[in-house]
């Protein structure tokens, strides 16, 4: 066998790539295999005086991951400022994985040399499980090519085998170790026997071994590398601990030669439950002969009036240069002046977020102060050679003005007879520069009554009588210097006296369930399956907190607190069996219109060719529920006859929910969402339902008065052939006299 190249590179700062580039050359040229005992001396020998030559190999990037673009139930501190680490923590407390996801596709390459040292470039991660619940087994990241086509959803493992890198985590943390096992390099497999209802597909089987298995501890930094080289066609990944004098833990090598293309596209991460995460220092390289000055990373991190404030980070042994943008002032009372050069080494460059020097840090941390607009260039050369400068300045468009801050809204979410209403007042920051934290200040008045306060997003103000509500917004968390200028005044009139129209009851009992009802069939649910929540609810499951105010399950044997117990139509241990089943009204296709009065139904999910409608059901205790797994955010209106016939004094309609959620381990689910007539509430999907509604109108209005009553549409001959539809959207091919329907998009009363 013919070794055609073995290198072994001892980095001066970082000994770990001179550890893991000899195991990747002993991969790559499969030294191992059929290898005499001579042939082995002989590559270590090699390798050896490969050393003794102190090249000094270092990674050079050319693109840096900053941010997760896409994040579902997720918390991220920082996603856009590349500031390290990147902190992920999970919202959910359960066993669903929630997802976050990044794409730089194959702009990512632009800056990659055109001829790559040893055909390979690298992406590497520093990460860190900072702490793990212990929940979910949901925990996985992936490295995918560009352009790949794949289906991301937050239910199961990245559903592809197309991918360069990838662990998952198919057992739950132990405890008493700290330690999990993930994993790497593992191709999911299709369950064929359980098909997706949602999507067609077979679903990933999330719980599978599949792969080599490492051994990780929580709380300990590790780094993982992975190399492709583009001639060989192969992902040759190194875990090292970073924490252990950056030993390696696992390395292997995968054939990526199926793959379309031999360029990683981005990286997937699915969050297990609870859990906290940490990345740092993402990025794509190559590695090539060092030292050379690094492009240094700016973070915006700090905005005071027209002030601009970057915290700019850069490497060992480098100096760092910018042009100043406006006078300015630093924390050490240096006075800097506008296009200026200023000059920074690592060592003395130890500023941190509070504006304060930080003696732990080694250095490379440095606060450039901007109170100009225009562009800021930065840059680094090497210390022992100014000649040698970074390959790309960086340039940062700088703006300095006023901050005026967003109007806040006052919302409607809850309404009573007379000039009783709630209003939850809001204001949204996400556009605002760093996301500050946004007061608003309001005034209520009632009469003679005036009450002032200061709140937050989110804060409800209630009217008992008419009155007027004056909302703006403003920076209250920096004291008497503002950095972000007050909004305008937001007035809201609450002069519009409301009585209660109608209200109807959709929780029946279970006897009414078990019964005849007008416009329903009688039927029963099997969720064998245990695919929703209902069977839960409606066993005689039981949870409670404990001295340590843990949920646990209630099992006579502990005493707890706040017990809550399913309604109790048949025992818990039937969960997921034929026996999970409950009586409840199915409605009838014919009564889709009527039976559920005032609300009116969308038609998705009504099945042709019965008697009966395949969705619409009402449940005991609960309330109406579109029982149809694929159905989500269905559009559920009011009888057109409440609409008002005055924009400014419009109707409204009150849904309360209650969710398959609301089960005794998971808290009360209760809700209430007020909705203006004439619009539709979204019903999110089968594990909710809708208890009640009630509509109020405001006071002297006439029902139907808001349906335009034109003549026939027949009598308008251009449009003669229009579909008519009606008030829920089902089309049509007559018409009853006295009713509301839809055409040209038009609503007509019936004749």
């Amino acid at each position: 066998m013919v070794i055609k190249k073995i290198i072994l590179y001892l980095p001066r700062a970082n000994v770990v790539w001179g550890k893991y580039l000899f195991t990747y050359y002993i991969i790559n040229n499969l030294i191992f295999k059929n290898m005499k005992k001579f042939t082995l001396l002989a590559t270590l020998a090699a390798a050896f005086i490969s050393l003794t030559a102190s090249a000094e190999k270092m990674d050079k990037p050319f693109y840096r991951m900053t941010k997760f673009a896409t994040v579902q139930d997720a918390t991220v501190t920082a996603p856009e400022t590349g500031t390290n680490p990147i902190t992920v923590k999970s919202n959910k407390t359960n066993n669903t994985p929630r997802y976050l996801y990044t794409t730089w596709g194959a702009d990512a390459f632009a800056k990659m040399p055109a001829t790559l040292p040893d055909d390979t470039y690298s992406f590497s991660t520093k990460f860190k499980i900072a702490s793990d619940a212990g929940v979910s087994n949901c925990l996985e990241m992936v490295l995918y090519p560009v352009d790949g086509t794949w289906k991301l959803t937050h239910m199961r493992l990245f559903n592809s085998n197309d991918y360069f890198f990838r662990f998952h985590q198919a057992e739950n943390c132990n405890t008493e170790t700290n330690t999990t096992t993930l994993y790497v390099n593992g191709d999911i497999n299709k369950d064929a026997e359980t098909p997706s209802a949602s999507d067609g597909d077979a679903d990933w089987n999330f719980g599978q071994k599949v792969g080599t298995p490492v051994e990780v501890s929580v709380g300990t930094q590790y780094t993982i590398r992975v190399d492709v080289n583009t001639v060989n066609k192969t992902a040759v990944y190194t875990i090292f601990n970073n924490d252990n004098a950056d030993a390696v833990v696992a390395t292997g090598s995968k054939d990526i030669s199926a793959l379309a293309t031999d360029k990683i596209g981005g990286i997937w991460f699915n969050t297990s439950g609870g859990a906290t995460y940490e990345f740092n220092d993402m990025k794509l390289s190559t590695v090539q002969d060092g030292p050379f000055a690094n492009t240094p990373r700016a973070d915006l991190f700090h905005v005071q009036g027209q002030e601009r404030d970057f915290l700019v980070q850069f490497s060992e042994g480098e100096v760092l240069h910018w042009i100043q943008l406006g006078n300015a002032t630093t924390a050490t009372e240096e006075e800097l002046v506008d296009g200026q050069e200023y000059t920074a080494n690592f060592s003395e460059s130890k500023d941190n977020r509070d504006f304060e020097e930080d003696q732990d840090l080694a250095g490379g941390s440095k606060i450039i102060y901007c109170t100009k607009s225009g562009d800021l260039r930065i840059w680094t050369t090497r210390e022992e050679d100014e000649t040698n400068r970074c390959d790309e300045d960086l340039v940062v468009a700088v703006e300095c003005v006023d901050i005026v801050l967003p109007a806040p809204k006052a919302t409607i979410t809850n309404v009573s007879e007379g000039y009783g209403k709630e209003y939850t007042l809001s204001v949204d920051n996400s556009e605002v520069l760093l996301t500050p934290t946004i007061t608003i200040a309001y005034k209520l008045i009632q009469g003679s009554d005036v009450k002032e306060a200061k709140v937050l997003s989110g804060a409800k103000v209630s009217f008992t009588g008419a009155g007027r509500l004056e909302i703006y917004s403003l920076d209250n968390s920096h004291g008497k210097n503002p950095y972000y200028t007050q909004s305008e005044t937001v007035i809201e009139e609450n002069n519009t006296e409301y009585v209660k129209a109608t209200s109807r009851n959709y929780a029946i009992s279970k006897e009414e369930a078990e019964g005849t009802m007008e416009g329903f069939t009688k039927t029963e649910i099997v969720d064998n399956a245990n695919k929703s929540h209902w069977d839960r609810i409606y066993s005689t499951q039981s949870y409670g907190k404990n001295a340590d105010g843990n949920i646990v399950v209630n099992d006579g044997t502990v005493e707890l607190t706040e017990i809550k117990t399913g309604f109790g139509f048949y025992d818990a241990s039937a969960i997921g069996s034929d026996n999970a089943k409950w009586p409840a009204q199915m409605l009838n296709k014919e009564a889709l219109e009527t039976a559920a009065l005032p609300l009116v139904l969308p038609t998705v999910g009504v099945v042709k060719d019965v008697d009966v409608d395949a969705s619409w059901h009402l449940f005991p205790l609960e309330g109406l529920v579109s029982y149809q797994v694929p159905q989500t955010n269905l559009a559920v209106n009011i009888d057109s006859k409440y609409v008002s016939d005055d924009a400014a004094k419009p109707n409204f309609y009150v849904v309360h929910t209650r969710g398959g959620y609301d089960r005794p381990d998971k808290g009360d689910s209760n809700a209430t969402t007020v909705v203006e007539a004439g619009k539709s509430y979204s019903l999110y999907r089968y594990d909710t339902a809708i208890c009640d509604v009630t509509v109020y109108t405001y006071k002297g209005f006439v029902e139907g008065s808001g349906a335009t009553e034109v003549a026939a549409p027949k009598a308008v001959v251009e449009d003669a052939n229009a579909p008519i539809y009606t008030i829920g959207g089902v089309k049509v091919s007559t018409t009853v006299p006295g009713k509301i329907y839809i055409q040209n998009g038009k609503k007509f009363l019936a004749k």
